[in-house]
């Protein structure tokens, strides 16, 4: 498996969307439409939107959605050249994150939080050593302002921004206005939104709140297959930082500068699960993009000793199907 999707042929490609079907598919008849609490307007309307419709019809909604996700994370990865080795690993272990359990086979805020997070890395490292990046900076400031209105605990992302403007970037005023200037806009308009209705004080009020609920409770199940996976995906994780660490300074600068910005999104994906009311599965998954990344890297880097790769990329696969079984 890791001897295939290592092969830079694009016809590798054609089994990612085959893969979502296959892990997703269960829950074609009966996926849920997430009512999460940590829900903003946007994702309110969106859920209004699709509740309505055949489960078949969100389930195909979703899948498309992943699997989109997946390509165009890989083609990214690829075309910066974050990883020193183009190939399809990047998506095969994004799509393995997002379908690691039955319990995240949802319509769920994530799922859309991750699809725009793509478009803000590409933005991000489009920046570097760009004499005109006025458009990247301000898009990803304007990208960043929605996921805040889409899913709460994403407002962590905004500190994650200016920590990449800084690494992309020689520090100018002007550059920071513009991404705050982006970063503002979407709550300037949803403010002229309940400022018509009438609901203006309220909405602010209610969200300024959320700040305050900073007592989260551990929501994810402690059965065996859940810990199981959580160890594995684990030290896979620990495994890839040791190798990246190992192999860091053998990268130029701008690959290291790149690797720094998902590594500091990683840390502000974590830090976001501190503003989650109940902590489950789905809501780690704002980390899978650097995830994904990372542990990519630690199989592409795989030369000697192929079984000890082989053998752990089989049993985190082990540990997935496991818990694609519903808990009763």
């Amino acid at each position: 498996m890791i001897r295939l999707f290592k092969s830079p042929q694009p016809a590798v490609l054609i089994l990612i969307p085959v893969f979502v079907l296959i892990l997703w598919g269960q829950s074609a008849m009966d996926i849920t439409v997430y009512d999460d609490p940590e829900a903003m307007p946007l994702w309110k309307a969106v859920q209004s939107l699709i509740s309505g419709w055949p489960h078949v019809l969100v389930f195909l909604l979703i899948a498309s959605l992943v699997s989109f996700q997946a390509i165009y994370f890989n083609n990214m990865v690829n075309r910066h050249e974050i990883i020193f080795r183009n190939s399809f690993l990047p998506a095969l272990c994004y799509v393995l994150l997002v379908s690691c359990s039955a319990s995240v086979l949802s319509a769920h805020p994530v799922i859309v939080v991750n699809l725009i997070l793509v478009m803000v890395f590409d933005k991000i490292y489009s920046m570097y050593k760009n004499e005109s990046a006025n458009r990247q900076i301000f898009d990803s400031g304007f990208l960043l302002g929605i996921l805040s209105l889409i899913y709460f605990p994403a407002w962590t992302t905004f500190p994650f921004l200016l920590y990449s403007l800084w690494m992309m970037r020689t520090f100018s005023f002007r550059e920071l206005l513009i991404v705050l200037t982006g970063y503002l806009l979407p709550a300037f308009f949803i403010s002229v939104w309940y400022f018509w209705s009438g609901k203006l004080t309220a909405f602010w009020l209610s969200y300024l709140s959320r700040f305050s609920e900073f007592h989260p409770e551990w929501g994810i199940p402690g059965s065996p297959r859940v810990m199981g996976l959580l160890v594995v995906t684990g030290v896979l994780l620990v495994f890839s930082m040791l190798k990246l660490r190992a192999n860091f300074y053998k990268n130029i600068i701008r690959t290291r500068s790149y690797q720094r910005v998902m590594f500091f999104f990683l840390l502000s994906a974590a830090v976001s699960l501190f503003f989650v009311k109940v902590i489950g599965l789905i809501h780690v998954l704002m980390a899978a993009l650097p995830a994904a990344l990372f542990i990519s890297y630690f199989f592409v880097s795989a030369k000697k000793r192929i079984w000890f790769f082989n053998g752990l990329f089989w049993l985190w696969i082990s540990v997935i199907i496991w818990n694609q079984f519903p808990s009763h």
